[in-house]
């Protein structure tokens, strides 16, 4: 059962159904009624005019009505609408007139709406901040309020107006293209309602406020949701900003008096993007863009409030959202004022929105603008405090975690970390502690640093200066302490920078660092890089001064000082030379380049100086000038190790060098490709070093001075060496720059006093030279090696020999035999190898030869002697031909024996002035040499020689000759000495023939003859023994005589010999002997014997009395000495002097010795020692007379001391006595004649005679007559 309260609700519910639907059906039916009666209205518009000046309470006309019914009630729309009159009156014009029947009835509602399109409304501020709207249809008047007016319409509605924002704080006015207006008047309050439209069919802007009609003040809200910001932007034109994205705002203001005073503002904006309106960044194309700031999302509290002191804005929310960034970018706090005085708060501000607003600003630099775009600064500002007025302010912050990225040229720092207060004049910055990142596009890397000590800034003359004091820098490796001042000139001036500082030691490695990358070339860089391996950086400070848009300061405009030494360094100056070690160098830069002065070690040698360095690093060169002090060995190795072996290296691995040495180096080395020109010179100093090269078979000693290098080669001059134990002088040049010459490689010069073998030692094929030279001479040796031609195989060396060969004894044969005393020129031109090239020999005009030397050391060429026209080159073998004054036939017949450096002589033919055999001079005659298969043939053929020697090949088989004749001179006595000393030595005998060279002998003689004595023919055997040669058998035949002998001819030392022989000889006549030596006439017939022992200095061809030393025994039979001159040949070989004597004999007895004296017998002994010949007893025994000599004679000095005694006999006369005549056998005929002297006279005719005085005028004294005295 239903309670009433139900039956209540339920009839309640039904009887208001049941009235809606009647009131709707009413209604319905009612305005049916109405729209048929619309077309009454424009036919009647009289009615409904008055019916709107009840309405309104003022006169209301139009000249046209039209209406229309809606879905809200009848419109109207009026055509030049009127309200009021006089002052009062309202021309609207066109309007449209609702009447709400509807919404009308409610309360608060009202009945009527008049709306008006199309105006153009104005929103202006004045100077006194106060807004007014300017365009409405009604203007007020003094005294007038159309909004009375406007309370009695009901509603005012403005459709598809355009708004003009006009204020004295903007540039432009503001425009907006349509704006939908709702007014409404209540009483005392002012209702509107208002939408903008940015663009057409955009998303509008909603505005509502509500005012007090009597002060003008009330509120006001402004908004939009989703808005879109493009659709703005030209709104922000006077801000130069364009703007971009979505949002949403809100905002409240309170107005007072038509001022807005406080404004509290809510917005967010995602996304949110700024540029700036004007472009400013240049394309790489030229054209200018103007980049945006974006963010992805950005939001604001906010509160503006204003008063009669000036305004402040709060902001306790502001923050940008990046993209990627989980927490916003905040500047929560902010708190800005201005007016009278001006202050900015804030707890914390994040720069990098800040920067990128600025971005925006016009009034930034472009420059600064780009950097803070691309180096995009970043960190917080943390208590944050600006306040002051007019020009006196001053501040106050905190920097956390500042830094910007490296821009262009610019560094870029992360990290910083400090505080900062200032003023209007300046201010200071403390810095933090916190690790900082300094990273510099001039520095090859990013470095982590610690800073310390305080940064200031300050104005001076309207200029402003930033300085720091005590600035500490720490880097992980590094440390500086610095001062510095930047002067800002202002007026588009450069800054200047005024830089001390001190650096802690680091090592090099922390150094490469520091290199300005952009400043310096790739390769000055890499040549540093490369270059610094390793060392010590100490005393490190730099002084700068200057305009820094003139660095490095080439012209000087400024000035850069930076020195730092070295301790320890390792550097490779060049990766083709050595790295130097140990090098402590003190290093300073000038800005465009370096310095560098020090000592250290390079490859083992000390060196005592480096001194050098870039001039500019823009076209770097190193120039270096080291001294170095080592070993020679060390300092060959740096040359191995140098640019020297590429071109020189046979030469550097050759040669040897041992010592101390001093090396003096240049060196201009190109950093950079481009510049080319590389140089390298230098001189190593040489103090009693030693020098060998194996090529050469040199190796010198004590050697002394200087040797210039460079890359075009190296020169030694008048190197003083020790060569052999001997001093020399030694000259090197080698390389196109110090030969002279493009075509020759290499030239080498020796020059000194040395003996033969150690040049012969060179060439071991002409060894054998060393038996036959003796002494030393200067000579001076030239080697010159041509400049090989590319693709062409190297041309041979050649060699140049020259000497004047004075102390050089030759003990060849002659003509090529010499003293050491005589010069005779030596020239010698020769390839190296000596096979390679025609070899040319000159002595003086004595020879010249003319050759090339075979693979198997056989020369083949042409030997001229003396002058004349060079005969063509033999095919092979060696060919001598010419003429000369003198030549030892026997010497070279030994020579030719022992094979010494005959190999090759094929053939001779010498016209020969002196021909020597055997100590024997032949005139004119010619030589001529035949080489056969198994022999060599001498040929002679002159006045006094014609015939041949044959030379087997064997030896063992003997020398054999053949002579048709043989004519032998005599060798003439030395002439006496006028004053001589008689106990003086024997003057000193000639270098001879070395009787051990010569061979078995076999010779053969047709026609011999010994000076005036022919000997017909003639035999000599002779064989070799060990220090000698022994004569087995020497026999002549002649008519005259015979004779035969035998003996040795022996070595007694060097160039020296003795011959020592037993000559037995006889003759039937000795009249005929004597005539066989040319003394014919002196004795008539005498059967002769003798014998000769003895030995003499000398070869056997070489015999002579005053070199004999022996025995000589003569007996001669029966005879007749004839008639002689004095001074003619009554001097036998200046044995005795029987001149003088047969004159006496003749005054003294010329009974006796008128026709002369015959002897039966002559016979007697001489005894030769030292030059002198002596008797006891020479008896001439005639029928006349018997003649007694004794005494001696002085061979040397050619005088006699003898004394004879002549005893006549009885009944006899004693002949006139002449001289005996000379020769080898002619002294014992002499002796003879005196011994065939019978006894002597009685003794009362006895006379003794003393000869003495020269050969030539003797003096002949009676020293005694009669018998002797009695013994006792």
């Amino acid at each position: 059962m239903q309670s009433p309260l139900r039956r209540r609700i339920r009839h309640a519910r039904r009887f208001t159904g049941y009235g809606l639907l009647v009131v709707l059906i009413l209604a319905a039916a009612a305005v049916g009624v109405v729209n048929q009666m619309l077309p009454l209205v424009e036919r009647n518009p009289d009615k409904v005019a008055s019916w709107l000046s009840q309405r309104v309470g003022q006169p209301v006309t139009f000249t046209h009505a039209r209406g229309e019914w809606t879905r809200r009630g009848p419109r109207f729309t009026l055509d030049g609408l009127r309200i009021g009159e006089g002052d009062r009156l309202l021309d609207i014009g066109r309007a449209e007139l609702l009447v709400a029947v509807y919404s009308g009835l409610l309360p608060g509602a009202a009945l009527t709406e008049l709306k008006v399109r199309d105006l153009s409304l104005a929103l202006e501020q004045g100077e006194d901040r106060r807004w007014r709207m300017v365009g409405l249809p009604f203007q007020p008047l003094p005294g007038v309020d159309p909004l009375d007016t406007l309370e009695a319409l009901g509603e005012l509605q403005v459709e598809r107006a355009r708004l003009v924002v006009r204020s004295p704080a903007f540039r432009r006015e503001l425009s907006l293209p349509r704006v939908d207006l709702r007014l409404r008047v209540n009483g005392a309050r002012l209702k509107a309602g208002l939408q903008a439209w940015a663009v057409d069919r955009g998303t509008p802007m909603t505005a509502v406020v509500d005012l007090d009609r009597g002060t003008w003040s009330g509120q006001l809200w402004a908004g939009g949701k989703a808005l879109k910001l493009d659709d703005w932007s030209p709104l922000l034109a006077d801000t130069g900003v364009v703007v971009s994205g979505s949002g949403s705002v809100d905002l409240w203001a309170r107005i007072d008096t038509q001022r807005v005073m406080d404004v509290r503002s809510r917005a967010e904006f995602a996304p949110l993007a700024l540029g700036a309106r004007k472009p400013w960044r240049a394309r790489p194309d030229g054209t200018l863009d103007s980049p945006a700031v974006a963010f992805e999302r950005a939001d604001l509290l906010a509160r503006w409030q204003v008063d009669d002191n000036g305004w402040q804005l709060h902001a306790p929310q502001l923050h940008f959202h990046q993209s990627g960034r989980r927490e916003p970018r905040s500047f929560d706090g902010l708190w800005l004022a201005g007016g009278k005085r001006f202050a900015l708060q804030a707890p914390r501000m994040d720069l990098a929105p800040a920067r990128a607003l600025a971005t925006l600003s016009s009034s930034v630099p472009v420059g600064l603008r780009e950097w803070l775009r691309e180096a995009a600064p970043d960190g917080e500002l943390r208590h944050v405090h600006i306040q002051g007025q007019g020009d006196v302010w001053t501040g106050s912050a905190a920097l956390g975690a500042v830094g910007w990225r490296p821009y262009g040229k610019q560094p870029g720092v992360q990290g910083l970390a400090g505080s900062a207060a200032f003023d209007q004049s300046g201010g200071v910055f403390r810095l933090g502690s916190d690790p900082v990142r300094f990273d510099w596009p001039s520095f090859r890397q990013p470095m982590d640093l610690r800073l310390a000590g305080t940064l200031g800034w300050w104005r001076s003359g309207g200029l402003w200066t930033a300085g720091a004091s005590g600035l500490g820098i720490r880097g992980e490796d590094f440390g500086v302490l610095a001062r510095a001042e930047l002067h800002f000139p202002g007026q588009g001036g450069k800054p200047r920078l005024d830089l001390a500082a001190e650096v802690d030691p680091f090592t090099v490695q922390a150094a490469k660092k520091f290199w300005v990358v952009d400043k310096m070339p790739p390769t000055t860089i890499d040549w540093l890089d490369n270059a610094l391996q390793a060392g010590t950086v100490e005393m490190g400070r730099a002084v700068l001064g200057g305009e820094l848009a003139d660095w490095p300061f080439r012209e000087g405009q400024g000035r850069f000082d930076a020195h730092a030494r070295l301790v320890q360094a390792q550097v490779d100056f060049n990766s083709e030379w050595p790295v130097a070690e140990a090098l402590d160098l003190d290093v300073g830069f000038d800005g465009p380049g370096m310095t560098i002065d020090g000592t250290g070690m390079i490859l083992g040698n000390r060196v005592g100086r480096v001194v050098g360095g870039v001039a500019d690093f823009r076209d770097p060169r190193l120039r270096l000038d080291i001294d170095a002090d080592g070993r020679g060995e060390s300092l060959q190795a740096l040359m191995l190790a140098s640019p020297l072996r590429a071109r020189y290296e046979e030469h550097l691995l050759n040669a040897r060098i041992g010592g101390p040495a001093t090396v003096a180096l240049q060196l201009d080395l190109p950093l950079a490709a481009r510049l080319g020109g590389r140089r390298i010179e230098g001189s190593l100093d040489l103090a009693n070093a030693s020098l060998s090269d194996p090529r050469w078979g040199i190796a010198f000693t004590q050697v002394q001075g200087r040797t210039r290098f460079s890359d075009r080669g190296f020169a030694t001059e008048d190197l003083q060496v020790n060569f052999e134990g001997e001093p020399a002088r030694f000259n090197l040049f080698v390389g196109d720059g110090y030969t002279g010459s493009p075509s020759l490689a290499a030239r080498a010069t020796l020059e000194g006093r040395f003996p033969p073998k150690v040049l012969l030692a060179r060439h071991p094929p002409l060894g054998w030279l060393n038996d036959w030279l003796a002494g030393s001479s200067h000579w001076r040796l030239t080697v010159q090696v041509p400049q090989a031609l590319a693709g062409a195989p190297a041309p041979p060396a050649r060699l140049d020999v020259q000497s004047d060969l004075v102390g050089t004894a030759i003990t060849l044969p002659a003509p090529l035999a010499k003293d050491a005393a005589t010069p005779l020129p030596l020239s010698l031109q020769a390839p190296l190898p000596v096979g390679k090239g025609e070899i040319a020999l000159d002595l003086g005009q004595l020879m010249r030869l003319r050759g090339r030397m075979g693979a198997d050391n056989a020369m083949t060429g042409l030997i001229q002697f003396g002058a004349g026209t060079p005969a063509p080159m033999p095919a092979e073998g060696l060919v001598a031909l010419g003429t000369s004054e003198t030549l030892d036939a026997a010497g070279w017949i030994a020579f030719a024996a022992k094979g010494d450096g005959t190999g090759g002589l094929r053939a001779v033919d010498l016209r020969v002035a002196q021909l020597d055999l055997l100590g024997a001079t032949f005139p004119d005659t010619r030589l001529r040499l035949q080489r056969g298969a198994d022999h060599t043939q001498l040929l002679l053929t002159g006045a006094a020689i014609e015939g041949s020697v044959r030379i087997p090949t064997d030896l063992d088989l003997g020398v054999q000759g053949q002579f048709e004749r043989l004519h032998w001179p005599d060798k003439p006595p030395p002439p006496a000495v006028a004053g001589a000393d008689p106990n003086a030595l024997p003057e000193e005998e000639e270098p001879g023939q070395d009787p051990t060279a010569l061979p078995a002998l076999r010779f053969s003689v047709k026609d011999l003859r010994l000076g005036e004595m022919a000997l017909g023919q003639a035999e000599l055997q002779a064989t070799p023994i060990t220090n000698g040669l022994r004569v087995d058998r020497f026999t002549t035949r002649a008519k005259a005589m015979q004779l035969t002998a035998s003996g040795d001819w022996l070595r007694a030392g060097e160039g020296k010999s003795r011959s020592r022989f037993d000559v037995d000889f006889a003759a039937d006549s000795l009249g005929e002997l004597l005539a066989a030596f040319g003394l014919a006439g002196v004795v008539e017939d005498g059967e002769t014997k003798g014998k000769l022992q003895g030995s003499w200095r000398g070869s056997p061809g070489e015999f002579a009395l005053v070199r004999f030393d022996g025995r000589l025994r003569v007996d001669v039979g029966e005879g007749q000495l004839l008639d002689l001159e004095p001074g003619g040949g009554g001097r036998v070989l200046g044995l005795i002097s029987l001149a003088e004597i047969p004159r006496r004999l003749t005054l003294d007895f010329s009974d006796f010795f008128e026709k002369g004296f015959g002897f039966n017998t002559m016979g007697g002994e001489f005894v030769f020692a030292d030059g002198s010949a002596s008797t006891d007893l020479l008896l001439i025994n005639g029928p006349a007379a018997e003649i007694r000599v004794s005494g001696s004679t002085d061979l040397r000095l050619q005088r006699y001391d003898q004394r004879i005694e002549v005893l006549p006999k009885a009944g006899g006369a004693l002949p006139v006595l002449g001289a005996l005549a000379g020769g080898p056998v002619g002294a014992a005929v002499g002796a003879v004649a005196q011994a065939m002297l019978q006894k002597p006279l009685k003794q009362a005719a006895r006379t003794v005679y003393s000869v003495s005085g020269p050969w030539k005028e003797p003096q002949v004294v009676v020293i005694e007559k009669g018998p002797p005295p009695a013994d006792g």
